[in-house]
Parts: structure tokens; sequence; C-alpha cells
């Protein structure tokens, strides 16, 4: 019996620079340079600013290369942390950002909200990324503002952050002012995202700076805390670069340290693995007679398995993996495409099974699919792929698809933007042997926090669960809040049963003197989108569908869907075209016409969170 298992892995090498100033009194030498853990001057360093004086020889400054999987942040915040302020007072804004390279200038933009809604643009705020910025509270006019951080490039492409509340009130609030050395700085608040961001970050920390003192990196200050600690991170385009850190001196004198770096414009990772069984079966001759056939005296089996991730010319981002299970050699590769059934092992709850994963330990499947392989190659906001996905089709009011599936899809997103960030064109494609069907479910809140579902054996994944506020007269949504799985609930995909982290109240409060209805305030509904394996019905088939928005101009969007389910539980089709147009960015007008054909997929309602329907 043999067993072979090579094992090939390589992953890009982390750049660490160690910037120590030396425990001598006596030398001369402003810094101690330290790579890798040796004591060595680098190559590519350049030191200024004299002997360092005792107050500076203890700071420890360290340059990190993070690869080129690179995450873009923007927020702002007003600071200190506060969302009252008296007329006349000034709002202090701070703008943050790890991707200053690609931005050419940025603004807050504040905008007044009126008692029966509507909004209107006070003001324009010129501010630099990871600066301030001040505006002041007006003493007349409505008494509620909200305030976004959008920032441009030089091609006309903005990004823009979730908006945040500002009110004014008679009050002193200075003292509820919630204290942090840079409010909002490593998190990630954007709303609207259409620069396109590539290259590799870099990390720059710091240790035992002189408290509150303005250290500067790569000529951008960057706040230090009262332990004289500070960090920040840079998004920056492949190719050479001179990372920069001041750090200030006593008599108005800086130490300068500068890195030569360069950013490479491809990355890998990749990890495989092969199991290959050699094996004879021997035995009693009579055993053999009356088996005869049913086993080969000499057998092989194998399994073969990888998962590889790479930056493509700083661009393009490929990740792929596969795992054909062991099997016969002659039929290893076969049915790569279909639907792995081990896949229902998945539904484990990994509470009732032995791992233990340790405190604080996530889980992300990097690579989530139901068969036996996964790929997906992405350019920007673009990309094409084979594995589980969600439809996502968006901007309909009556052919609007979240099916969670597996198959291929395939979506292209111009990086042309119109002045208000939608792209130009937007096309969605996608095609599976789904084998499940769909369910929405429509279920009253009860004030409790259990939910039971009308179907089981749920599709890990593939719920959408959103809770929503509606007129108890028109049903006119008010407002609609997305949950998180985890976080606001836990699914228990095998029984159909959703438990809510928080009760959920049945009717929202009402403080006027006007009710809409005897209980005072406006329903409280979940709803629930989800795929099921149904026990009886047939559904293999194909599902297969898209959608195409195309701008015309500034003023005119054009849209157009179709789908069709090839099953013989939902054999239908549906097709739909819809036009916008668009008069300002709060003033439009909207048309669509769909027609379908078949029974359509399933929907639920219950007034007593799905006991009945």
């Amino acid at each position: 019996r043999l067993r072979l298992r090579p094992v090939a892995m390589w992953a890009a090498s982390l750049l660490a620079l160690a910037v120590a100033l030396p425990a001598s009194a006596g030398d001369d030498d402003a810094f101690v340079i330290t790579v890798g853990g040796e004591g060595s001057a680098a190559k590519g360093d350049r030191l200024s600013g004299g002997s360092a004086d005792a107050a500076l020889r203890a700071v420890d400054v360290k340059v990190t290369f993070d690869g080129l999987d690179v995450e873009p942040r923007l927020n702002v915040s007003t600071a200190p942390v506060r969302t009252s302020f008296r007329p006349g007072e000034t709002v202090r804004f701070l703008a943050t950002s790890n991707y200053a390279d690609f931005v050419s200038r940025s603004e807050i933009l504040v905008t007044a909200v009126g008692e029966d809604g509507r909004r209107a643009p006070v003001a324009a705020v010129p501010v630099a990324l990871n600066g301030e910025a001040s505006w002041t509270m007006p003493a007349t006019g409505p008494g509620e503002y909200d305030y976004v951080l959008r920032v441009h490039d030089g091609n006309g492409h903005f990004d823009e952050t979730q908006a945040l509340t500002l009110h004014r009130t008679d009050r002193d609030t200075a003292g509820e002012a919630r204290d942090a050395v840079a409010p909002g700085m490593g998190e990630d608040r954007t709303a609207v995202r259409n620069i396109p961001v590539h290259g590799g970050a870099i990390t720059v920390s710091g240790a035992h700076a002189p408290a509150g003192s303005a250290v500067a990196v790569m000529g951008q200050r960057v706040p230090v805390d009262g332990d004289g600690n500070f960090v920040v991170q840079r998004i920056v385009p492949a190719g050479a670069h001179v990372v920069s850190v001041e750090v200030p001196r006593p008599g108005g004198k800086s130490v300068f340290i500068e890195r030569d770096v360069s950013i490479p414009d491809s990355e890998w990772f990749y990890v495989g693995l092969a199991d290959l069984t050699v094996g004879r079966r021997t035995g009693d001759a009579g055993i053999e007679t009356v088996r005869s056939g049913e086993f080969d005296k000499v057998y092989t089996r194998g399994r073969l398995a990888f998962y590889l991730k790479g930056k493509i010319k700083g661009e393009y981002l490929l990740t792929a993996a596969a795992d054909t299970g062991e099997g016969k050699l002659s039929t290893l590769f076969r049915g790569l495409d279909e639907k792995d059934a081990r896949s229902v092992l998945k539904r484990l709850d990994p509470d009732d099974y032995y791992p233990v994963y340790g405190d604080g330990s996530t889980f992300t499947e990097d690579a989530p699919t139901q068969g036996k392989f996964y790929v997906r190659l992405e350019r920007g906001d673009s990309h094409v792929m084979w594995g589980n996905y969600k439809t996502a089709i968006g901007h309909t009011t009556y052919l609007a698809n979240a099916r969670a599936l597996y198959g291929a899809k395939a979506r292209y997103r111009s990086p042309e933007t119109t002045s208000f960030g939608e792209r130009r064109t937007d096309v969605t494609l996608y095609a599976a042997q789904p084998g499940t069907l769909p369910q929405r479910e429509e279920l009253r809140a009860t004030g409790g926090s259990s939910f039971f579902l009308k179907h089981q054996d749920i599709t890990i994944g593939s719920e959408t669960v959103t809770a929503e506020v509606r007129d108890p007269v028109t049903g006119v949504v008010r407002k609609r809040v997305v949950l998180t799985d985890g976080e606001d609930y836990d699914i228990d995909e095998l029984q159909g049963v959703l438990i809510l982290r928080r009760a959920l109240p049945s009717i929202t409060g009402s403080a006027g003197p006007v009710r809409s209805s005897a209980n005072g305030g406006d329903d409280v509904w979940l709803v629930v989108h989800y795929e099921y394996t149904p026990a009886a019905a047939n559904v293999d088939g194909y599902a297969y569908g898209g959608r195409a928005e195309q701008w015309l101009g500034e003023h005119v969007r054009l849209g157009a869907t179709g789908m069709s389910e090839k099953t013989d539980a939902a054999d239908q089709q549906a097709a739909g075209a819809d036009i916008l147009l668009r008069r300002s960015e709060k003033t439009w007008l909207e048309a669509e016409v769909a027609g379908s054909r078949g029974p359509g997929f399933a929907s639920s309602i219950s007034t007593d969170g799905g006991l009945t329907s």
C-alpha cells in the first residue's frame, strides 16, 4: 500500500522593517535598522535629523507589506464623537481613508432634513483625507442634518460614505462627547463605491513616540495615543514607492525615516494535495471462486485537491479550488460540474461534533461550492464564476430575484459612471441546475424571537432575512433592514426554525396625537427568502436568466429582465422591461411592464410567527 501526499505552498513574503533608536547616549547614529531580526543597515533606508535625544531613543517604527488583497476603507466622524450641537457651535469632522493615493479631492456634504423628510443641500466642506474640517451649526432652519464624506478621483468617479445625523439643541452636550484618538479610523462605512483601487497595502506602526506628537507618514499626519503608539495603513499602486516617517523632536526639529519599497503586480498563494493508493487483494481461492469478478486483485484509488488564489497584473483576482474526492482513478474526473452529494454534511451543527477551533476563531469559506470545484475571476466589480452564488437581480419591482444557486454566473459593470454614481452599463447573467425551490414568507412579528418557516431542509446560506416597518393602512414599507446571520439571528436549516438574537416587537411606538391604528404604531414584519429541497417534488431541470441596464446620458435608464425555470414543480418563464426618467437625485419617474407564464414560486403569509400560514 503506497500513499503519496506532495504538498506545495508558496506565499508572498512580508517585508518588515524595524527602526529603533540606540540606547547609548553617545552614539552619533540616529537609528539602528533591523531587517528580519538582523541588526545590519537596510539597503534603501535614509535617515536624517542628527543625534537622537533621550525622549526618542525608545521609538520603534515598523513598516509591513500586507499583500495585494486590499480592502479599501472610507469613513467620517465628528471629533470628538458627538451628535448634538448648539447654534453657532463649531462642528469638527475627521475624514479617514486608506487609499488617499487614488483620490484627487474630497469634501463633506451637509444636508438639511426637514420635518416632512425633504432634504436640501447646505454646505460642501473641503477636507483633506486623514485630516480635519469644520462647519458651524446654523442658528435657524431645520434642526436635523445629515453629513457624508465624498471622495473623487481624476476620472470622474466618486465614493461616498453612509449618512450620519447631526441635531441642533439648546443644551450643552460637550460633556457627553466620546473621546477617541482618531474616531472612525480603521472602519469602513462606504455606501457608494466606484473608484477603482488596486495595488498593495503597507502598514506603518510605531510605539513609544512622544504622546500627542505630530507623527507624519507619507506626508499625512497620524494620530498618536496617550501611550505613544500609532498605526496607519496605506494602499499604493504597484511599482516603486518611498515610505517616509517623520517623528518630531523638541526644539522644532524632526527625525526623518525613508524606506524604498517595491509593490509587485502579481501575488500567488496555493496549496495542493495528491493521494494515490495502490493495493493488491489476496484471499482463499474458494472465496475468490464464489465471488468471481467482484473484486480486482490489483486496485488503484486516488484523490486530487487544491486551493489557489492570486492577483494578476494588479487588477485581476483569481480564486479556484477543486476536490475530486477519493475514488477509482478511471472515474476520478467524472461529474466535476455536478453537485456533490456529500455537501449535505455541511448542514451539521459545528457545536454537535468534535472539532474545537479555539476561542475567537473564525471560519471563512473562500470557495463556496456544492460541487467538486469552484473558480472565480474578478476585475473590479465585474466577474465570471462557477460555484455557489446569489443571483441578486434588482432595480425591478416585478422580477426581483435573489435566489441562491450553484452554477455559472457572469456580471459586467462598466468603469464609466453617471454624475449620480451609477454604472452606465450593468449586465448580469446566470445559469444553474438548482435542485431546489425558492420560497418567500412574510411573518408578522409577535413580540417574540422564534419564527417557524413553512419548509425544512433549507439550503445553507440561501436565506435573506429582512425586517420591515409597514404602514398598517396602506401597507407601504416605511423602513427596511437586512439582518445578518450570526449577529442578528440564528437558523436551523434542517428543521426550518429561525431565532432572532433580540425579540422583534409587533408594532413601533407612536408619539403623535393622531394614530393610524388602534395599536398606535406601524406594523413590523419579518420577510424571509430561502431555497429548500422538497421531499417529493421532482426538481431536476435548469434555471437561467439575467438583467441588463443602460444609462442614456444622465437622465434616462433602460432595463430588461428575463428568467426561465425548467423544473416539474415550477416550470415557468418571465420577462419584463422598465424605464427610469430622472430629473434630479430625489425626483424621478419609473415605469415597468412584465409578463409571466407558469405557476410561479411559492409565497406565504403568517400572522402568528409561522405557526399557521
